[in-house]
């Protein structure tokens, strides 16, 4: 904790009058800064906290640990990171992954197949960028291959800036943007990708997929950076849920992320604007 200086003042001479009105305008400017919390308001704020917190279906917040907050038993079962320092620069609060054979795998789980909605959150540190077939970058990922059924991940790679053909060139350093997908298989999926900015490396984000039923959204920074109409199926898959890659079963396409990870969420429903803000908070 900071320490203020004491500047008491030494024979200063104050007319009664004026310690008057300075107490009184003291009195009135901390009058005006206050905002009172109305019951409603009050009830509200707790409806949406506890909206979050009951579709939570698996959280990774990384303090120390790998084990799963959402109450849900989704722990990592595997993992060959390293213990990091997190967003606010506190040590062991993330994991940091080397893009060539670290990641992390969840033991398949029926609630880890939310249905009809999704969101899936994470707090990343870029280091690196995959230089492998197609090039993607899975931060987290559900299914064997991109044309299963029950597909999400979140991800980043150069497709956008490649019109998605990306696969038939070299990886772009410079034109990196994020991106999350649900649904499936290829082709039949709620794709959402961010094509504003462009991902710099050792820079913190928090960074959020959504799907809704009828819409795919994308969020950067808390902010709302791409939606689309979209009304995709879903059927569950068996496949376990990787961290810091595709799947250790895709040896063609394994996807390596190369950074750190700082906190992981996944939800059983679409989260709003105002809720995915506060996800950023």
């Amino acid at each position: 904790m900071k320490k203020i200086a004491s500047t008491t003042a030494k024979h200063a001479f104050i007319p009664a009058t004026l310690t008057v009105i300075v107490l009184v305008a003291s009195s009135c400017q901390k009058q005006e800064l206050k905002q009172p919390v109305t019951a409603q308001a009050a009830t509200e704020a707790t409806a949406d906290e506890l909206s979050i917190q009951n579709n939570l279906v698996a959280w990774y917040p990384f303090n120390g640990n790998t084990k799963d907050s959402s109450g849900n038993a989704n722990d990592v079962i595997f993992s060959n990171a390293t213990p990091a320092a997190g967003a606010d620069g506190t040590e062991n609060t993330a994991y940091a992954f080397n893009g060539v054979d670290n990641y992390m795998r969840v033991k398949n789980n029926r609630t880890l197949s939310p249905g009809r909605e999704i969101t899936i959150y994470a707090l990343v540190n870029v280091s690196g960028f995959y230089h492998g077939s197609c090039h993607n970058n899975r931060i987290v990922n559900k299914g064997l291959n991109d044309a299963d059924e029950g597909v999400y991940y979140l991800q980043f790679n150069d497709a956008f800036f490649y019109d998605y053909n990306q696969c038939l060139n070299d990886v772009d350093l410079t034109h990196q943007t994020f991106g999350g997908t649900y649904g499936n298989g290829t082709g039949n999926t709620g794709d959402a990708i961010d094509s504003t900015n462009r991902i710099k490396i050792d820079k913190w984000y928090p960074v959020a997929y959504t799907y809704d039923g009828d819409s795919a959204k994308f969020y950067v920074n808390g902010a709302l950076v791409y939606a689309k109409q979209a009304v995709v199926p879903f059927n569950s898959n068996k496949s376990d849920l990787f961290i810091g890659m595709s799947n250790i079963d895709n040896t063609t396409y394994p996807d390596w992320f190369a950074g750190r990870i700082d906190d992981i969420k996944i939800y059983k429903k679409a989260l709003t604007a105002k809720q995915i803000k506060k996800l950023t908070k």
